[in-house]
């Protein structure tokens, strides 16, 4: 078994999930600060020390993923000594920018990298075991019945982790849209993702070697008919079925924006459907919204609320964690 695919196995333990410990944080810091606070303003990094210092956050949290700035910053050879320990180490993850990885005009289909190879390197040595790689277009510029996302960057940076032993976790997310529909969404990222293993194929990925992180298929706007956890649950594992290769070890979930009451609801719906058709893909979670909002908005950025405002992050924690203990057993894989 390579280092990629025990990467794999680690974070889809059983009954944990991926937290992304950073993405929008500073976003909802600003939108949950009162406007006259004084102080030392919040931060990120400032929030991710104390969401690492969570007294048991391993037992629901396999891995936590983080931007580069983050990682760098927050010294990774400490955050890992501080967890070694631990009954179940929690990994750590680095997001990557797809941007970089775009083909170069003129040049072989994986000329160009080697910049790339050597950030992917420096960050494996520093502990960084998988990598997200994310590659959105905006809607305007993508003609209908197109993918929005650039499938071939997302390719070639899953490509290139292979290549230095680190796990990609390739992430397809819906659009920003005005409004959609839950049947929107399904053909969306349906496209997406037949793009996607498309590119997969023409890089010669090893497919059983990744994670994918991936919308659930829900209606984006508010004032339009919400679809219950069933639907969630029928629409979106058909989209993954008629989509993603059978040997892709894991399929971790976004929230999306949703609460994390509605997101749990449907992550449950999902990994019980999963479990009932035999589908051959373990499920778990990788969400940031869904977890921080409550613990953000009891922290507000004040020391003395550090322990309630942990407590209050383990509580979300929990939640997702039992929304995919029912998930199956993961497959095994050799490499």
């Amino acid at each position: 078994m390579g280092k990629a695919h025990q990467t794999a196995q680690s974070l889809l333990e059983p009954g944990t999930g991926i937290l992304v410990a950073d993405e929008y944080v500073d976003t909802l810091i600003e939108r949950l600060m009162p406007a006259d606070r004084t102080g030392e303003w919040p931060s990120a990094g400032r929030y991710v020390d104390l969401v690492l210092g969570a007294p048991g956050l391993e037992t629901w949290i396999s891995s936590i993923l983080l931007t580069g700035d983050t990682f760098t910053g927050l010294k990774p050879s400490r955050l890992l000594r501080r967890h070694s320990e631990s009954v179940q180490p929690m990994a750590f993850g680095v997001r990557m920018d797809a941007g970089r990885t775009r083909v170069v005009a003129g040049g072989g289909p994986m000329e160009g990298l080697d910049d790339v190879r050597r950030d992917l390197a420096d960050q494996h040595a520093a502990g960084a075991v998988f990598a997200e790689w994310r590659a959105n277009l905006s809607p305007l510029d993508v003609a209908k019945g197109d993918a929005h996302i650039d499938a071939e960057a997302l390719a070639r940076g899953a490509a290139v982790s292979q290549s230095q032993d680190v796990l990609p976790l390739v992430t397809i997310a819906m659009p920003d849209l005005a409004s959609h529909s839950a049947a929107v969404t399904q053909a969306v990222t349906g496209n997406a993702l037949a793009e996607l293993f498309t590119q997969m194929q023409r890089f010669e990925v090893d497919t059983s070697a990744l994670l994918l992180r991936v919308n659930m298929v829900v209606a984006g706007d508010p004032g339009s008919q919400q679809t219950t956890s069933d639907d969630v649950a029928h629409a979106t594992l058909k989209v993954i079925s008629n989509n993603v290769p059978t040997d892709v070890p894991g399929i971790a979930f976004l929230s999306g924006g949703q609460t994390i009451d509605t997101a749990c609801a449907n992550l449950s719906a999902i990994t019980t459907l999963n479990r009932a058709s035999q589908a051959p893909w373990r499920l778990t979670f990788a969400f940031t919204r869904a977890l921080v909002t409550s613990s953000l908005e009891v922290w507000q950025g004040d020391s003395a609320n550090g322990a309630a405002a942990q407590r209050e992050l383990l509580q979300s924690c929990r939640q997702a964690g039992q929304a995919v203990s029912s998930s199956p057993e993961a497959p095994s894989s050799s490499g």
